[in-house]
């Protein structure tokens, strides 16, 4: 009998230490975003990595943060180092296929990382461009509210060049879309570093359509939220001068 209770015991800390890392990983995420310092971020996936849980949410959350700081280093054309992060990604990708673990959101995350692969090597845009559309089809087949499916579908449509079916109009809709998914949960949205990134995402998308009214409201309700985000400020104002965020 104490065998067992002290087995059970031994489970039930566990978890709450799984929950408790869970926690602090997603808080530092968060925060390493808010203040735009990414060398955090990478301090997160390198933890992860080391413990390397077996743990289906686990692995999810890490391929989130791959998802994230691939997007940064592809940005910052530290291309060798995406490369890398890339297959690490697929690594987990792959193990929660086999798993069938939450498939709408691994076909969306298998979407993005085609777009990764794409962005480069451009020569592979014929070959993986069509497997990332079939891909994020497949996310909304199975899940029409996913609100990571509903934000890659809306990156395909507002890159994809109009010639080939790309339209900057219907990405913004899915970008809208994914918002609204993200905000029938709106406490959870507001400490969720995708949730944030879309809104600046939708601002930019706005901006380029010369939609300032539209433009300005989904700022400010991200200044609303993490009025901190001052990276986010300096990096829009260049694009619109015109905008007042006060």
């Amino acid at each position: 009998m104490e065998r067992t209770y002290n087995f059970l015991l031994i489970l039930l800390l566990s978890f709450f230490s799984l929950l408790h890392l869970s926690a602090s990983n997603s808080e530092e995420v968060l925060k390493a975003y808010q203040q735009g310092d990414m060398s955090k971020w990478k301090v997160v996936i390198d933890r992860m990595e080391k413990i390397n849980s077996d743990e289906p949410e686990t692995r999810l959350e890490l391929l989130n943060y791959y998802y994230g700081y691939i997007g940064y280093t592809l940005g910052e054309k530290r291309n060798k180092e995406a490369r890398s992060l890339i297959n690490s990604a697929y690594l987990q990708l792959e193990t929660l296929e086999k798993q069938n673990y939450k498939p709408a959101e691994l076909k969306a995350y298998r979407a993005a990382f085609y777009g990764y692969e794409i962005a480069l090597n451009k020569l592979k845009a014929p070959y993986l461009g069509p497997k990332s559309i079939a891909a994020v089809k497949e996310a909304l087949e199975l899940d029409e509210n996913n609100p990571l499916a509903l934000t890659q579908y809306g990156n395909i449509q507002s890159y994809m060049p109009a010639v080939i079916g790309g339209s900057k109009i219907e990405g913004l809709e899915y970008y809208h879309k994914a918002r609204r998914s993200y905000e029938k949960e709106p406490e959870r949205a507001k400490t969720d570093w995708n949730y944030l990134n879309l809104l600046i995402t939708i601002t930019m998308a706005h901006l380029r359509l010369e939609q300032q009214d539209e433009a300005r409201n989904t700022y400010r309700k991200l200044i609303g939220i993490a009025p901190e985000m001052h990276w986010a400020i300096e990096a829009l104002n260049p694009n619109n001068p015109k905008l007042n965020y006060e």
